[in-house]
């Protein structure tokens, strides 16, 4: 037996020891040894004439062990243990993430060498200074800042692709500061970065470097910069931004810069700061804890504290790190599947969402469960990962529904015109003048008034003219017809009056523009609203929307459910309605009714803000804007009243609700969609 060719070699500094660090350059693994392991490496026979003298402890039972595991992973050969080739191995790790797919690229040192001549004109006080200044500047403005954030942020939700690919070019511009640090500071440090290309992480293309060389590094804390050195430059990044967000006013650029904000410096604490995942700050822990290998070592001290093994070495810290990790990482993977399944679902449906979540999870927990397979084997894996699927599809899980709504008046009505003619208004009340109609009703009141005196005056003369009295039936019928065609004409005029009470008021409908030095004192028809002052005595056409009339603070708000998830809507389900502007940054609300046939039209400020997606005929889409549906039905989300709102909100704003749905299982769910898309012939 000897060591293998080509491994590369170097002691490094620990908290209180050194360690020796072994690269296998085939498959880019690194190995860490103890001293007396390291020792027991280099006394193999054919370096003998390295180390003259020294030879191995003849119990081949404790040594065995530690060359079959050293075999295994490639760095001895001519032990009896086989190791798999390096190409197989590297395809498998390639599919066993794939979340995380690496394209090869190139060697950037000597790009990389030539930034660092330049690296003088920049001091790293300079860095330290302005980030210092710019969380002064957020903490002294930072209500206007959570303001802003919160409407960039709402804004991305309901702005046009080209405003989302700016925000992605930005970021993607932060990612790539971030990977030239690390390179950067390796190479500084005297390590070196190997490659640097493109990897997908997560579907979405970004650059990635790697500095795993960086282990090489005999200094502790050079190694811990190195790791440092990508959040170093977000916050960098971010304090820039901090600077644009202060010195411009509201718009794209102003929130633009908020949302870098928060992406360069509280995103970069809470994912690459964030020790439990192999990501930056991972490795810095690993580096100041002393502990190379963190993971496999958290690992191997959870299985020996659970089968209880003796002797048993006290590292409880390790065991709460491997008992904390584990948690995050299952948590991590079920909201990975959870954004997956919903992306897929979306695009493709329910039907293909399932079996590719199942497989990506598979790969995952495979990833993560290899260490230690030598305790448990691939069938109980297997069982396990059954087990495990088999409650997930069977957990009822909780569903809502995310859309546009318009918020409307409590009780809210419309009032149109029923006939044409001109209109006066009022605080209270609107009215509506047809002269046709004012001149038959002033008729029919003459004829009335004439025939009740007429029979007045028969009644008295019939004693002295008593053939009168033959006449007065005839006269008594004419006028009971005139005051039934009175009474008719009064209610077809009292339609063109509405009245609304003290807790109601009037709405403006959409305004009707007018060009432009159009002059409004000498004109016969009505422009930008109906009821405004200047249009009274104007011509109103029959059916002309004149407003509606609701509750004057209470408000509801109308979502608009496609009629293949109607049947998922309960009354009193709970509702949320998305508002930036407020310090909660929503409100809550109850569904108070849901319409029992499907709506003759569609709201068009929802479809013109893209929340009801149509074809070119008007016809309402599905949310991936391939199959028609053909039917939406309403329902009316009744704002809670202990929000506390200063002022009511205004009518006709749209504003993104979610309602939360009755909870069913995956399974319920994959069924139903299985029984609506496949036809079975037979």
């Amino acid at each position: 037996m000897r060591l293998a060719d080509g491994l590369i070699v170097r002691e490094i500094e620990l908290v209180d020891r050194n360690v020796w660090v072994v690269k296998e350059p085939r498959s880019d693994q690194f190995f860490f040894f103890e001293q007396h392991e390291w020792s027991l490496l280099k006394s193999l026979p054919d370096l003998g004439r390295l180390v003259e003298g020294q030879t191995h402890d003849g119990n081949r039972d404790q040594t065995e062990p530690f060359f079959a595991h050293a075999a295994k992973q490639g760095l001895i050969v001519g032990h009896p243990q086989s190791i798999q080739p390096v190409s197989e191995r590297r395809r498998g790790m390639a599919l066993s993430n794939p979340l995380a797919i690496r394209v090869p690229g190139f060697d950037p040192s000597q790009s990389l060498d030539r930034i660092l001549r330049y690296r003088n004109w920049f001091q790293y006080r300079v860095g330290f200074a302005m980030v210092v200044v710019s969380v002064l500047l957020v903490l002294f403005h930072l209500d206007a800042f959570v303001a802003d954030v919160s409407r960039a942020t709402y804004q991305l939700g309901v702005v046009s692709g080209s405003t989302w690919l700016t925000f992605l070019f930005a970021v993607a511009i932060i990612k790539i500061v971030h990977e030239l640090a690390h390179g950067l500071a390796c190479h500084s440090l005297g390590g070196r970065c190997r490659e640097m290309g493109l990897m997908f992480l997560f579907g979405v293309p970004c650059l990635y470097c790697d500095v795993s060389d960086a282990w090489l590094i005999r200094d502790r804390w050079s190694r811990i910069a190195v790791s440092a050195a990508g959040m170093i430059a977000e916050w960098i990044v971010a304090s820039i931004a901090v600077l644009v967000w202060v010195s411009t006013h509201s718009g794209w650029v102003h929130d633009l810069a908020a949302m870098l904000v928060i992406v360069a410096s509280v995103s970069t604490l809470i994912v690459n700061a964030n020790p439990l995942l192999r990501y930056d700050g991972y490795f810095i822990l690993s580096d100041w804890w002393g502990v190379p290998n963190l993971s496999a070592e958290a690992s191997a001290a959870l299985r020996e504290w659970a089968i209880d093994r003796e002797p048993w070495r006290p590292r409880w810290g390790l065991v709460v790190y491997a008992i904390l990790s584990g948690l995050y990482r299952f948590f991590v993977i079920g909201v990975l599947l959870w954004v997956i399944g919903r992306w897929i679902t979306a695009w493709i449906g329910v039907g293909a969402a399932l079996p590719v979540a199942i497989w990506i999870g598979w790969l995952m927990l495979r990833r993560w469960f290899s260490i230690g397979t030598e305790l448990v084997t691939r069938r109980m894996r297997a069982i396990a990962f059954a087990g495990l699927s088999v409650f997930v599809l069977a957990l009822p899980f909780p569903q809502t529904f995310r859309g546009g709504g318009i918020v409307k008046a409590m009780d809210e009505r419309n009032v149109y015109s029923p006939a044409t003619g001109t209109i006066q208004s009022s605080n209270d009340h609107t009215e509506q003048t047809d002269w046709s109609l004012e001149m038959d009703l002033l008729k029919a009141r003459g004829l009335v008034e004439e025939l009740t005196i007429g029979l007045r005056s028969l009644e008295l003369s019939r004693f002295d003219q008593p053939s009168i009295s033959s006449t007065l039936p005839t006269l008594r019928k004419r006028l009971e017809s005139a005051k039934a065609r009175e009474a008719v004409l009064s209610r077809q005029a009292d339609r063109l009056r509405t009245t609304w009470s003290q807790s109601e008021r009037l709405f403006e409908p959409t305004r009707k523009e007018s060009f432009h030095g159009f002059d409004t004192t000498h004109r016969s028809t009505w422009v930008d609203l109906p009821l405004d002052k200047f249009n009274d005595n104007a011509v109103i056409e029959r059916g002309t929307l004149l407003g509606r009339v609701g509750d004057h603070r209470r408000r509801v708000v109308s979502v608009f459910i496609p009629g293949d998830q109607i049947d998922l809507v309960r009354l009193n389900q709970t509702a949320t309605a998305c508002l930036p502007s407020l310090a909660s940054g929503s409100l809550t609300g109850t569904i108070v009714d849901v319409s029992q046939n499907p709506v003759d039209e569609l709201p068009p400020e929802l479809v013109t803000a893209k929340w009801i997606l149509t074809d070119p005929m008007g016809q309402p889409l599905t949310d991936r804007g391939r199959a028609p549906r053909s039917t939406h039905y309403e329902v009316r989300v009744a704002i809670d009243e202990s929000d506390d709102l200063t002022n009511p909100l205004p009518t006709r704003m749209i504003v993104p609700v979610r309602l939360y749905l009755s909870n069913r299982s995956t399974w319920e769910r994959w069924v139903e969609w299985f029984r609506t898309n496949v036809t079975w012939a037979f």
